[in-house]
């Protein structure tokens, strides 16, 4: 006999602050839904205090239009079945978000996000096949070279493209984790990966 376990996985934010041994827990939301999985993939937090979030998110099998919720302070903004970036303000409200989607020819997974002093920031990750780059309505596609290759792009502080590029060769190109991400006080960025 064959058993289907279901799981949920939720996203756990949590805004603490404190100096020496005071240690304030300033708020705190868990994002997600059963039978849709999210996992955090990258965060960087702004000089204002404000949270650039990266998910992952993915319907389990068989469940292809199952959303997660991460929006839980207020109007419900639903994502699936995408690589999604999330900024939230210092007290837990979402601000705005944007989604790559996946699809059939592209998996895109991000994994790092940095900002730059201008209030700009940078997103790295993986695609393989195409991808659109542009959030808003416009289209910038990427097309990998090889399996996967690694995506980069700009984006203002409000989520708008700058510009984005791809690396990578006939192989599989991968970016490390947002450890390995750094903006200097140009707005340059320094990215470390594979190739």
């Amino acid at each position: 006999m064959k058993k289907h376990i279901t799981s949920a996985l939720c996203c756990i934010c949590l805004m603490l602050s404190g100096y020496s041994q005071t240690l304030h827990f300033n708020w705190g939301d868990n994002i997600g839904k059963t039978k849709a999985v999210v996992y955090p993939t990258g965060s960087h937090v702004l000089p204002n205090g404000d949270l650039l979030l990266l998910l992952y998110v993915y319907p389990e099998t068989g469940q292809p239009n199952d959303s997660i919720n991460i929006n839980p302070k207020g109007t419900p903004h639903h994502v699936k079945n995408s690589s999604t970036v999330a900024r939230y303000s210092s007290n837990g409200t979402l601000v705005w978000a944007f989604s790559f989607p996946h699809s059939a020819s592209n998996n895109m997974v991000l994994n790092g996000v940095k900002a730059a002093p201008d209030g700009s920031f940078w997103l790295c990750g993986t695609f393989s096949g195409s991808m659109d780059a542009n959030p808003d309505t416009g289209v910038y596609t990427l097309t990998s070279k090889g399996y996967t290759d690694i995506f980069i792009g700009r984006y203002d502080g409000n989520g708008k493209l700058i510009k984005a590029f791809s690396i990578g060769s006939a192989n599989t190109d991968v970016s490390e984790s947002a450890m390995q991400t750094e903006c200097d006080e140009q707005g340059n960025l320094y990215l470390f990966g594979n190739t």
